[in-house]
């Protein structure tokens, strides 16, 4: 099971990103959430994340100063930025400080956010992970082949129905 934290200055995004995805069904538990750069930096230095879902612009610590000091002292961690600027400078600022991938939340769904959490990889480490048990390493990929089967299915069947006969 994949660890995530949620950074965002805005209670309701949290609470939407939190309450509103169907995480029960998902290899990943939200171990926590923070409003800025510096809440996070607290809750990291008590418990590890391996993905942090970090919003751009915050007070005290933003976004981008975030992924930069992450990048140079828990590099193990995955950072995507989920922002409401589609500005490509904040885009390219992200990437070079090391965030993963840049999503936006005016189109964010449950699909896109899953689909990019399964593209990060996976990067365990002895300092931040305990040795998994064969039982979540199993949970862990039939979750992977599940998804893989609903998409294969969802492929299978618009092409059913785009097919002439």
């Amino acid at each position: 099971m994949r660890t995530l934290l949620v950074v965002d200055d805005e209670s309701e995004i949290r609470r939407g990103i939190i309450q509103g995805f169907n995480w029960q069904e998902q290899p990943y538990k939200i171990i926590g959430e923070a409003a800025n750069g510096q809440q996070a930096i607290d809750f990291i230095q008590v418990s590890v994340p391996d993905i942090i879902l970090l919003d751009i612009v915050m007070p005290i610590m933003n976004g981008i100063d975030l992924t930069s000091y992450l990048t140079k002292h828990y590099p193990q961690i995955s950072v995507v930025i989920l922002s409401n600027y589609s500005d490509f400078s904040y885009v390219k600022q992200a990437l070079l400080n090391g965030a993963k991938n840049y999503l936006l939340k005016a189109t964010l769904n449950e699909s896109e956010l899953f689909n990019t959490l399964d593209t990060l990889p996976i990067q365990e480490t002895l300092e931040n992970q305990p040795q998994r048990s064969i039982e979540e390493q199993l949970k862990d990929r039939f979750f992977q082949i599940m998804r893989f089967i609903k998409m294969i299915s969802k492929i299978l069947s618009f092409n059913t129905l785009t097919k002439p006969y």
